[in-house]
């Protein structure tokens, strides 16, 4: 009915503040309980993010006339806690909490709380001797949007090693599933990235990634037969209800690629520019003649200041 957008908002935005609230007060209360057998109490463990983004294609579609572009502000708390194990191992365990705002289209917006557990072991203290470790991260988002809000849960394996005194690498490969209130937003995906970082200067770091990603994605614009063809499940977008747009999951291989600058301002805290690029391509071609595969491409430009404190 007409009326029921309207009356329903205020209950989802009083619903992802209060979520947002229990994460801070949650944060703030594991911060005094756990930090009291934390070894490294004199480390700066606690991490704020601000960060402008721009989006060229917040829904992911396809087609150019379909592609919606908007600005998100987020912000994001982390504090972590670290256990020695034996000389060689720790466990550190991370609490962060925060939200993402989209300027035009606000059903996209969203708090969450998450909590990751990562075992890291080194067999020797040298410059060049690698780190392994293995993670397991649960992530709970509540969106403005009533099919999105619900549950991640992930888990890999990364190593990362010193090339030279200017060059270090990172290779990780993780898997993740998603729960959500409609199935279109839940699915699950295998990814492989590899990434390398280059201290310029001792305030300067250029960084770069690539990821191989395979799984379930959403996309969302106008109905065409081509993507209810290739669609595992669909249903009417409540985002961009005024578009009419419809939102689709299908199976697909992404790739991910990133290219950065970190640049430190003063001691603990830093300006953080990158540019990011994610191009998917269905599985499935749709059944009929002449019919091609899609091509989903995004681009973001972020703006982010990291503090440690």
């Amino acid at each position: 009915m007409p009326s029921r957008p309207a009356a329903c908002q205020p209950t989802r935005a009083a619903c992802r503040l209060a979520f947002q609230i229990t994460v801070w007060s949650w944060l703030l209360a594991a911060n005094g309980v756990l930090a009291q057998t934390d070894p490294g109490a004199g480390i700066k463990r606690w991490q704020g993010d601000a960060s402008a983004t721009r989006d060229d294609n917040v829904n992911r579609a396809d087609a150019a006339a379909d592609a919606r572009a908007d600005t998100l502000l987020g912000l994001r708390l982390a504090r972590d806690w670290e256990l020695a194990l034996n000389p060689n191992t720790r466990l550190l365990l991370t609490l962060a909490g925060g939200g993402t705002s989209f300027l035009r289209y606000n059903r996209l917006s969203h708090a969450f709380g998450e909590a990751e557990a990562t075992l890291e072991y080194r067999a020797e203290g040298s410059f060049s001797a690698p780190l392994y470790s293995a993670f397991v991260r649960l992530t709970g988002d509540q969106t403005q949007s009533t099919l999105r809000s619900g549950v991640r849960s992930a888990a890999g394996l990364r190593v990362g090693a010193a090339l030279t005194d200017r060059l270090s690498g990172l290779a990780s490969v993780g898997y993740e599933r998603q729960q959500a209130r409609s199935a279109v937003f839940a699915g699950e995906r295998r990814s492989a990235r590899l990434g390398l970082d280059y201290a310029v200067s001792t305030v300067g770091t250029l960084y770069g990634s690539a990821e191989l990603r395979q799984g379930a994605i959403t996309a969302s614009g106008r109905a065409a037969l081509d993507k209810i063809d290739i669609a595992r499940v669909f249903v009417d977008d409540d985002a961009f209800a005024d578009a009419g747009f419809v939102a689709y999951r299908f199976r697909a291989q992404t790739v991910v690629s990133v290219l950065g600058w970190n640049h430190g301002l003063v001691p603990d805290l830093s300006l953080d520019l990158s540019w990011q690029r994610a191009v998917s391509r269905p599985d499935a071609t749709p059944p009929f003649i002449g019919a091609v595969r899609g091509r989903y491409v995004a681009n973001q430009l972020v703006f982010a200041l990291v503090k440690r404190f």
